[in-house]
């Protein structure tokens, strides 16, 4: 092979690598979501998790009701200078989120990305119209990484 050729082969190699270790080539990773039954007392079968909003830990269930499959749109949205996202569930998701919610009112609902406890309200009533919002001390960047990352899957 004439070593004209090479060098344009070399180069696209080269781009597609740094690209690829950058994260650049593939867009917004794909992220967890997950929304656990959460106490704030240990117990058998718990996990303990800290919860840097509430600057305290919580125990969360191992089980997850609702995940990132259960997310049909996920948006950003700002309301007094905090940055929310907002989720509109699949109709399976309703579901579940309805069930998940009315048989945990005055329960704690942990709400994990990546694994981390980013807000764990307590449970005031049945969430049943299929929307839900995330609150928390989200920058608008972290609650666009969040949105993103569930639009991604």
């Amino acid at each position: 092979m004439p070593m004209r050729s090479r060098i344009p082969i070399a180069l696209l190699a080269t781009t597609l690598i740094i690209l690829s270790i950058a994260g650049c080539s593939n867009g917004p990773k794909p992220l967890a979501l997950e929304f656990r039954v959460a106490e704030d007392s240990p117990g058998e079968g718990l996990s303990e998790m800290f919860v840097p909003l509430m600057d305290r830990s919580i125990y969360v269930h191992p089980d997850a009701g609702i995940d990132a499959a259960h997310i049909d749109t996920a948006m950003v949205y700002a309301q007094d200078e905090r940055f929310m996202v907002d989720l509109k569930f699949t109709a399976e998701g309703k579901t579940a989120m309805a069930e998940l919610t009315a048989a945990n009112i005055g329960n704690r609902i942990a709400i994990l990305v990546d694994g981390d406890v980013v807000s764990a309200p307590v449970c005031r009533a049945a969430i049943d119209g299929g929307r839900a919002v995330i609150n928390g001390d989200f920058t608008e960047a972290e609650a666009t990484r969040i949105a993103d990352g569930l639009n991604r899957r």
